[in-house]
């Protein structure tokens, strides 16, 4: 039995699979189970977190390296939200929401920026931060952060990550940016 973390610990459901026999496991920890073995690229952040692993899934598909991946939505082609691949990347949307990113064991972390969100969950912005800070922190040695130098919050958090970092903008002051795209 998989269960969505809007699902609290409690719910009757749960209790009556346990009871039964069952070990029900969250969404993100049975992604990591299924996903074992595979480098987790995990797209991260409190917006377009969708978008941005439906294109990375997109984009290492066209280079033939046929990807494993798990969207939050249904990616347009092929018209489904989860692919297993036989490549050794997996595209994994990872939600901040009650820590379900914790869970996952990321090689590569995207972050595209990060700002008030889930309120029901975090009761400060530091309490947020600190959240991401613990996800990036699961980073192995050799991990790399991937994070959108526009958002200050992210910037913050990378400036201390001790992973190799390489940084996206709309503007000139980053490793890859719009300006040197035209």
């Amino acid at each position: 039995v998989v269960y969505s973390m809007a699902v609290k610990e409690d719910c009757e459901l749960l209790q009556q699979c346990r009871l039964q026999g069952m070990t029900p496991l969250s969404l993100p920890r049975a992604l990591n189970l299924l996903l074992a073995g595979r480098d987790q690229v995990c797209i991260a952040g409190t917006h377009g977190k969708t978008t941005t692993s439906g294109m990375a899934w997109n984009i290492l598909q066209q280079a033939n390296q046929y990807p494993a991946a798990y969207v939050g939505g249904v990616m347009r082609t092929p018209r489904c939200s989860g692919v297993f691949g036989s490549g050794r990347f997996a595209i994994v949307e990872s939600c901040e929401y009650r820590q379900s990113f914790l869970h996952l064991s990321p090689k590569i972390v995207v972050l595209t920026g990060i700002e008030s969100d889930h309120f029901d969950c975090f009761g400060s912005q530091a309490e947020c931060d600190q959240t991401f800070r613990d996800f990036i922190d699961r980073l192995p040695s050799d991990g790399t952060l991937v994070y959108n130098r526009d958002c200050q919050r992210s910037s913050a958090i990378a400036a201390t990550c001790g992973r190799r970092t390489t940084s996206f903008s709309l503007y000139e002051d980053s490793d890859w940016n719009a300006i040197s795209c035209e």
